[in-house]
């Protein structure tokens, strides 16, 4: 029979089958090799999700799309999601990576750091529908379309353990 381990396809480590990799980062990647990738993904329409994902933006109401499996946020204008309006949120400040359906955020060594229904966030964590995120000092609601995950229900919030 074949081998029925997983792995990482972000850092690399052997799992257990349905296990989801909670150590990885992928702050390690070099950030030019990280801008040309959001270069190439805007270009092209094979990365985005089979399913709607997206941020609401607290104050205002204001939903952003996330685009593919791998969204930087950030005030820099090669970032999927830029965020123009706060001077607390770095160039590159985190990011949303969707895989084998599962969302994760990630903070990239930005200056204020980023906040997960309060906490702050030290590593990678997954995300949820209803999840709070706060980046500099703007609040997002994290928001999927879980009817586009066959057989997948429509996870609740959480907080950060």
């Amino acid at each position: 029979m074949g081998d029925t381990r997983n792995i990482c396809r972000s850092c690399g480590k052997v799992l257990q089958p349905g296990q989801i990799c909670m150590d990885c980062t992928v702050t390690d990647l070099k950030l030019t090799e990280t801008v040309a990738e959001s270069w190439a993904q805007r270009s092209t329409q094979q990365n985005q999700l089979p399913f709607e994902a997206y941020l609401t933006e607290e104050l205002e109401q204001k939903r952003i799309s996330i685009p593919g499996p791998k969204c930087k946020i950030g005030r820099d204008p090669t970032n999927q999601v830029v965020i123009r309006d706060d001077q607390y949120t770095s160039r590159f400040h985190a990011w949303i990576t969707c895989e084998d359906g599962h969302f994760f955020i990630e903070d990239l060594g930005s200056t204020n750091g980023t906040l997960l229904n309060g906490s702050p966030l030290i590593n990678r964590r997954p995300l949820v529908n209803g999840d709070q995120v706060r980046i500099g000092r703007t609040e997002y609601t994290f928001h999927f379309d879980a009817a586009g995950l066959t057989g997948r229900p429509t996870r609740q919030s959480r907080a950060v353990q």
